[in-house]
């Protein structure tokens, strides 16, 4: 008997979806971009390729083919939520000279489908960012209605009353996020820091809260962490490195400043790692603390 034909390759378009689902946007460029310039008006092509674009951060890029994709062709909700995100990541939040912006991408995105949360909690986010209070409250309800366990809705109601000072009600949102997913690392650091601001917050509540986190997100790279080799004699000086984004004038520093602050320089040698932006102004006391290094 004959043996059976192979089955026909996939389409260029196939491809590109399989590299960028893959996360090997190198491919999925080198597949999608000869098609979408060979074919302008296959919004399909146009469209996959601002997707792969924008996943190399690449943002403005990515808004010209999503735009010619629409224009081509009125597709699907999803279409117009990758280009709203696309305009959040260049901070085109309304429209403007330069055309439309995140908030008529999303509300396209939401007229196209009413019961589908992502597009209308995305909205919030940016009536969140233009300070549009009753608008984003409105919007991140909506999209918790529509599924109880959306936690970034109920993270991002919390960013918004945080925002506001409304410390109590950020904490309530947070922690109701972090009942909806557990492994929302920064839902769980949010509550951590709102709650801190309450005045019933006790030491012990606050420690036990840090060890859960831990427990969640830390403890297994620290058992799965390489063995140290180094000196362990009880009487050498210790390296201690420091590192984040918080050494400068932040709530956090106060917290931990005193304790870097207080380690003796006969036995300790302390370095320091900012992550804190730029034009971040440091304590000139958390830089002297620093006996091995401030970077």
């Amino acid at each position: 008997t004959r043996a059976p034909l192979p089955p026909p390759p996939p389409n260029l378009l196939e491809q590109g979806v399989a590299a960028l689902r893959s996360r090997d946007l190198k491919a999925a460029t080198k597949i999608i971009r000869p098609l979408a310039d060979a074919q302008p008006l296959n919004a399909d092509a146009r469209q996959l390729l601002g997707m792969t674009l924008h996943a190399q951060g690449k943002a403005q890029e990515a808004i010209e083919h999503m735009e010619a994709a629409l224009n081509a062709n009125d597709k699907p909700w999803q279409w117009w939520q990758n280009l709203g995100v696309a305009y959040q990541s260049v901070g085109r939040f309304a429209d403007g000279e330069a055309g439309y912006g995140a908030v008529t991408a999303f509300e396209q995105a939401v007229e196209r489908a009413p019961r589908e949360p992502d597009p209308m909690h995305n909205l919030g986010t940016v009536y969140i960012a233009l300070g549009r209070w009753e608008e984003a409250e409105r919007a991140l309800h909506k999209a918790r209605w529509m599924r109880d366990n959306h936690a970034m809705s109920h993270f991002n109601m919390g960013c918004m009353y945080l925002t506001l000072g409304e410390v109590p009600k950020a904490a309530r949102w947070f922690a109701q996020a972090v009942e909806r997913d557990a492994a929302h690392n920064l839902a769980h650091a949010n509550l951590i820091f709102s709650r801190d601001l309450l005045p019933e917050t006790t030491a012990t509540t606050a420690r036990l809260e840090r060890r859960a986190w831990n427990t969640r997100f830390a403890a297994a790279h620290t058992r799965a962490a390489p063995p140290h080799f180094n000196d362990r004699h009880p009487d050498r000086k210790l390296r201690i490195g420091y590192i984040g984004g918080d050494f400068r004038d932040h709530s956090a520093m106060y917290t931990f400043g005193p304790l870097i602050e207080a380690h003796d320089p006969e036995r300790f040698e302390v370095y320091i790692y900012a992550e804190a932006p730029e034009q971040a102004q440091y304590p000139h006391r958390l830089q002297a603390a620093a006996t091995g290094a401030f970077r």
